[in-house]
């Protein structure tokens, strides 16, 4: 790519938006110092303001005057919705100017003046109202500023005709610039494109060829494995990284898959965290967990305030909780809201931009049932693309979604010292044997006397047993059958050479040095 981008974050004070105080806080809230900007006889912010547009802008003082709704709570709403688009058109100068990335001192207090007077609105009707209707009343906000009768109310009745121009001139620069460069990603696609399929006739040893003849041999199709975003989606149908450029978060035994208890409280697992959902006011909060065998069940100590909790994951596939539980997690006390610009680094030319509104949290202690969770079935596999396409019911996609069982699963990289190297993921496992390297599927039994993993080879099985010092053993050899790209056909078809190989298993160690589970 000619230039890498650089995202630039284009927030609201963190004064004007998030008060010190926080829910269940015994503290003083800290107010937001006021606004250092007076009101001009016309109604603009004070003049003689850099850069000059801002001149064109109106004070708070006129927009609560002029922008009223058929109510109190209409119009607070109205005036809220009206303050966050004021700042957005000063998000837009400073996109639509290549020449800088910062606002000026004097966009920055507008801006302030603008956040903190929607903020003092909003904690206002907040601390009058439940939360209930707090929520109702920022959801209700939120749907104003999207609102194009508002955009022409704030255009009619506050801004000057020059006003307007501009930011109809700085809209449309922003759209040429994601045009151009929406332009530029097709050509470097085709580009892309072109040197991978040249590669795979000349047999290139280029980085980039070689991981995409990997993919193609591990049974990736071409439009996974080809191109710009060549090994992602393929990556991802089987979890695993063919390059080996970084190591996984943890090495060992892991926990896969959803389970339910009958209050809906739920614990999500994935290889680096479990996420606990359904616990009163808390959103749902990723923790870290270790995994401890314990005669024919799995111990899974859960991190947590003020002190972590353990469940037991039985043989029957479901989990036992220790019961009533104080669980610390995060609550939602409101949201700013900021747009994120991404810019060409080379060119400073935009080329993305999109409204974030980021809630605020505080953290909060619930007291929570963890009882008998039942597991949700087995987990969906297969790269995002596959799975968004066949959620809309095409069946081409349908067919390339897997499965893969909810429960114990390996995660990381083993290699013996006769040559065999594989690597687990929860989704399958990829074997390396001399030039021979093949994707399967595995399962994972805890019984009373071992963790046993079988690999599904064809029609052989590979059986292996998880020891307590972290290292995988196994009898006999590991028969590798798989392919290798030996060029194109004249129809472009990608041609296939069978490839063969057998190595000794015996000890596998892992190539983490620290292993997050224990046994």
């Amino acid at each position: 790519m000619d230039g890498w981008l650089a995202i630039c974050k284009v927030q609201k004070p963190t004064s004007a938006t998030a008060p010190a105080g926080v829910a269940n806080s015994t503290k003083a809230t800290r107010q937001p110092p006021p606004s250092t900007l007076v009101a001009t006889p016309s109604g603009r912010i004070a003049a003689a303001l850099n850069p000059p547009y801002l001149n064109n802008l109106p004070s708070v003082e006129t927009v609560k005057k002029q922008i009223q709704g058929t109510d109190p709570t209409d119009t607070q709403e109205r005036q809220v919705a009206i303050f966050n688009l004021l700042v957005g058109m000063i998000q837009h100068h400073l996109a639509a100017d290549r020449t800088r990335y910062e606002l000026t001192p004097d966009e920055q207090k507008v801006t302030y003046a603008y956040n903190l007077a929607a903020y003092e609105i909003e904690d206002g009707y907040k601390k009058a109202h439940s939360a209930e209707e707090a929520q109702a009343f920022t959801r209700r906000h939120g749907q104003y500023e999207m609102d194009a009768a508002v955009r022409k109310e704030l255009n009619a009745k506050l801004l000057s005709a020059e006003a307007v121009e501009e930011n109809r001139q700085n809209n449309r620069s922003a759209l040429q610039q994601l045009e151009a460069h929406q332009e530029q990603i097709r050509r470097q696609n085709e580009e892309a494109k072109a040197k991978a399929e040249a590669g795979a006739s000349g047999m290139s040893t280029d980085p980039g060829a070689l991981s995409a003849r990997r993919c193609l041999e591990l049974g990736g199709n071409a439009l996974e494995c080809v191109g710009k975003g060549m090994g992602d989606s393929f990556k991802a149908m089987i979890g695993l990284d063919f390059e080996g450029v970084k190591m996984p978060s943890r090495t060992g035994l892991v926990i896969a898959g959803s389970y339910l208890g009958a209050n809906k409280l739920g614990l999500s697992f994935t290889d680096t965290n479990v996420m606990i959902e359904g616990c009163g006011a808390l959103v749902p909060g990723p923790h870290n967990y270790t995994v401890a065998k314990r005669g024919d069940t799995l111990a899974i100590e859960v991190a947590n305030e003020p002190r972590p909790f353990t469940v037991v994951l039985g043989p029957d596939g479901n989990i036992a909780g220790p019961g009533k539980t104080d669980i610390t997690g995060d609550v939602i006390t409101g949201y700013h809201h900021y747009t994120v610009y991404t810019r060409n680094t080379r060119t400073n030319q935009i080329v993305d931009q999109r409204p974030v509104s980021e809630p605020i949290y505080a953290k909060k202690l619930e007291h929570c049932e963890v009882g008998a969770l039942r597991t949700t079935g087995p987990v969906l596999g297969g790269s995002a693309m596959n799975l968004i396409m066949a959620g809309l019911g095409d069946n081409s996609a349908q067919n390339q979604v897997k499965t893969y069982p909810a429960g114990p699963r390996l995660q990381g990289t083993y290699a013996s010292s006769g040559g065999l190297n594989i690597q687990f993921s929860p989704e399958g496992v990829v074997m390396d044997c001399g030039p021979a390297h093949v994707a399967r599927t595995y399962r994972v039994e805890n019984t009373a006397a071992a963790v046993r993993v079988t690999i599904e080879n064809g029609g052989t099985a590979i059986a292996l047993a998880l020891q307590a010092d972290g290292t995988l053993t196994g009898s006999g050899t590991a028969d590798v059958v798989g392919r290798i790209v030996s060029g194109t056909a004249q129809n472009g078809d990608i041609v296939f050479r069978p490839a063969h190989a057998s190595c000794p298993l015996g000890t596998l160690t892992p190539r983490t040095q620290k292993n997050s589970t224990g046994m």
